[in-house]
């Protein structure tokens, strides 16, 4: 059958060990259900891949300045936790998707999707690489910089979603 695998540079933070999640709300990877590795009322941050630890850091940058965002793992886009979606924009009422992927067909048109098809409207920031052609670099987070998957901008959109 059709498969998809993505191979990375560098080895892929293990986020079960971070100080920056929340041991109460952790669970183990589990197929189609989402990790909720921070909880917060203000906004809500669903990452996969290497941006989850990026997504972290914005998290606990926030948090420095009273915002509280809370973080999802959507570690498999299909099957897609559409419950874990649900509760973040009724919770919250503010999502920011981040990927390293193209965003056409990605996280964030996933999560659009399923919000659009239960008639919810949270303010939502999608990043990731916009609709063209890759480039090559040094390191990754050479490429991340330039295509702004980045923590500074994680914390500029979850700001924009409280205005």
């Amino acid at each position: 059958k059709p498969a998809y695998l993505r191979l990375g540079r560098k080895e892929t933070p293990n986020i079960a060990s971070s100080e920056l999640i929340d041991p109460d709300l952790f669970a183990p990877i589990e197929l189609g259900r989402a990790q909720i590795l921070q909880g917060g009322g203000d906004a809500t941050i669903i990452a996969c891949g290497y941006m989850v630890e990026l997504a972290l850091r914005a998290s606990t940058e926030l948090r420095n300045h009273g915002i509280y965002a809370g973080v999802i793992n959507m570690h498999t886009i299909k099957p897609l936790d559409v419950d874990a979606i649900l509760t973040a924009a009724t919770q919250t009422g503010r999502i920011v998707t981040i990927e390293e992927g193209q965003v056409a067909g990605g996280l964030g048109s996933a999560v659009l999707e399923v919000l659009a098809k239960n008639d919810l409207t949270p303010k939502v920031k999608v990043i990731g690489v916009e609709d063209e052609y890759g480039a090559t670099a040094e390191t990754s987070e050479q490429l991340w910089n330039e295509k702004g998957l980045t923590v500074e901008n994680i914390i500029q959109k979850v700001r924009q979603t409280l205005d």
